[in-house]
């Protein structure tokens, strides 16, 4: 007997009402007896095996689009190769970060060919080397566009294997349901039987209970003693108050933030700070670039190309006021040679340096910027140059200073460093150094120096002296 069933009192309809009780779990027993011996168990008010063929269809369904789409992306790939193609513009070829890579290093090796026999003659030595260079990177896209065709064959085979295993196992699982629909005719005989007899008992069972509660019928002595009111707005929380105590708390919270990050700044904001803190003469300010773009707009890359689109913007104008200062810092002694110098690298030494070369140069002076940076050569990236010949070859003696002289739509002149030089040597306190600014000082009005920094490297304390 089922422990929680509800407590039957003797009366006339207490023996069918037991005795219906029965009845429904013997019915209800042999429904589930029967999901049990047939695999016909459900969940979501569908069974496992229709679940499951329905899954099976939809997997493979996608498994024949994946299909299609590899074959018809290799039998494109071989119309195009038998169509006399070079594979290059196979649709894979196309979107291989490989193929890519080569094709650039091939431009560049072909732009190289076409400069080198533009100077020298198609029998010279370089121009054959990079001629091997160059049908060595043909070899390579020849044989990644292989890989390519050969990956797409094979993935083919995989989605062929993959449907024929998908294709039969959806055969199993109709084979399956099949069974099952079978099983469920006299499944759904059970079902009728169970329901009917579950029906009789209910209506047994709630006849039994209203004659039963007709028996202990008392009269409560509860009343009503008045009426609640209902409420018109929240009792708690009170939210003017508190959004009154939220608003002063965040207003004290924010000023007293301000006061305190304003006690614990330490650093240079004003000039007047520069020359208060460090006792020294502040020449110029020079507003960051992007403070000084209009909103919406992009920040470029290369300020110095900026001081020439916009020579009117505040950015440009700091540079004006810089220029200025320098030129008239010393009174009675004319400033030629200017070194731009700071403590560490990356604090701006080169975008100063050609900022500052523009801004002589719109005045009509002509000027020159010198790469002393013997380690970083910051002016080859910024120039975006790979110079072969530099400040070293000149001081060298193996190149004339107009040789290694660069100059942009401005007019002004770059010396800059050859990448592939490099020297222990000190030779900016050589006498050839000296040599060197003297000449420059009888060619330009201005002399620009991009120095290296400071604190890690020597070489700027000593080309100051």
């Amino acid at each position: 007997m089922n422990p929680f069933a509800p407590k039957l009192r003797q009366s006339p309809f207490c023996t069918p009402v037991y005795k219906l009780r029965a009845d429904v779990l013997a019915k209800e027993a042999a429904v589930q007896n029967y999901r049990i011996a047939n695999n016909l168990l459900s969940t979501t008010g569908a069974s496992l095996v229709e679940q499951e063929a329905s899954n099976l269809n939809q997997n493979f369904a996608a498994v024949k689009v994946d299909l299609a789409e590899a074959e018809a992306r290799l039998a494109t790939a071989k119309r195009q190769l038998a169509a006399g193609s070079t594979g290059e513009d196979v649709g894979e070829a196309l979107n291989s970060q490989v193929i890519k890579d080569l094709r650039s290093q091939r431009a560049q090796v072909s732009r190289r060919i076409a400069e080198m026999e533009t100077r020298y003659g198609p029998l010279h030595p370089d121009i054959i080397k990079a001629k091997r260079e160059l049908q060595d990177i043909d070899g390579q896209i020849k044989s990644e566009i292989n890989r390519i065709i050969s990956n797409l064959e094979a993935e083919t085979a995989v989605q062929r294997q993959r449907a024929g295993s998908m294709a039969s196992s959806v055969g199993q699982a109709r084979g399956a349901l099949a069974g099952n629909n079978r099983a469920q005719v006299r499944l759904n005989e059970l079902e009728r039987d169970a329901e009917s007899v579950r029906t009789l008992y209910e209506s047994y069972l709630a006849r039994f209970k209203q004659t039963s509660s007709q028996d202990g019928i008392e009269k409560t002595d509860a009343r009503i003693v008045a009426r609640a009111k209902l409420p018109t707005g929240p009792s708690s929380p009170k939210i003017p108050l508190g959004m009154a105590i939220a608003l002063i708390s965040g207003l004290g919270a924010g000023a007293a933030s301000v006061l305190l990050r304003r006690a614990l700044d330490s650093g240079l904001v004003t000039a007047i700070d520069v020359e208060n803190q460090l006792g020294q003469s502040c020449l110029a300010s020079v507003p960051a670039l992007g403070s000084t773009v209009e909103k919406g707009t992009k920040v470029p890359t290369e300020p110095f190309r900026y001081v020439l689109e916009k020579p009117l913007s505040v950015f440009t104008e700091g540079f004006r006021s810089l220029r200025a200062s320098l030129l008239y810092s010393r009174l009675g002694n004319e400033v030629k040679v200017i070194a731009i110098t700071s403590s560490l690298p990356g604090e701006g030494k080169t975008t100063t340096s050609m900022c500052l070369a523009q801004v002589f140069a719109q005045a009509g002076q002509s000027v020159i910027v010198v790469d002393c940076d013997l380690r970083r050569r910051s002016l080859n990236d910024v120039l975006g140059i790979d110079a072969k010949v530099g400040l070293l070859e000149v001081l060298a003696g193996t190149a004339r200073l107009d040789e290694v002289l660069l100059r942009d739509q401005q007019g002004v002149d770059y010396l800059p460093l050859a990448r592939s030089q490099y020297t222990p040597k000190d030779v900016f306190g050589t006498q050839v150094m000296d040599q060197l600014l003297q000449t420059l000082r009888s060619r330009y009005q201005i002399i620009i120096l991009d120095t290296a920094p400071v604190l890690p490297v020597v070489d700027t304390r000593i080309l100051v002296h």
